[in-house]
């Protein structure tokens, strides 16, 4: 079974009209063009925002979901609202798998990245909401899907692109 991974900006950095809502309009609007990859298994990495999204999504129409955690719950949810936190926890509880990277206090952002990597290996596409900032996590984890050559599409807008080597839309 194919395997989508996601990554995108967190609150704050999306629009104020971009809910879980607003994520299922467009990635049920993006299905035709990625058919090929579906039905399909979705790995997230359990932060705020777009892999909290992608993660009901997934659960909501039944796919298995993986969840890639770069830290413990208790860590990643150290300075999050009791919602998010629950939230989490109820993501944790139904995935079909759940992996931490590191076990420990917070060790820096590298951690992060070595989740985004996990989540890409793992993935035939990448799936993106992706504002077209070029730093941050959400940009390093593109970067690094085509360093490995993994396909992706950026659902944030409503017509959705495939980013090419150069960084345009293809």
């Amino acid at each position: 079974m194919p395997t989508l991974a996601f990554t995108g900006h967190r609150p704050q950095d999306l629009p104020t009209d971009w809910t879980s809502q607003t994520f299922s309009r467009h990635f049920d609007l993006l299905m035709p063009r990625i058919s090929r990859y579906w039905p399909a298994a979705f790995v997230t990495g359990g932060a705020l925002g777009v892999d909290s999204f992608a993660a009901s999504y997934a659960l909501n129409v039944g796919a298995a979901l993986h969840l890639v955690l770069p830290f413990t719950p208790d860590v990643m949810g150290a300075r999050w609202g009791l919602e998010a936190r629950k939230r989490l926890d109820f993501h944790i509880r139904h995935a079909a798998s759940v992996d931490v990277l590191h076990q420990g206090p917070y060790n820096g952002s590298a951690t992060y990245q070595r989740r985004n990597e996990a989540m890409v290996d793992r993935a035939d596409l990448l799936v993106a909401v992706w504002s077209g900032k070029r730093q941050g996590g959400t940009w390093n984890c593109i970067r690094y899907a085509h360093s490995v050559g993994r396909p992706m599409v950026n659902i944030f807008r409503e017509s959705p692109t495939r980013i090419g080597a150069r960084g345009g839309d293809s």
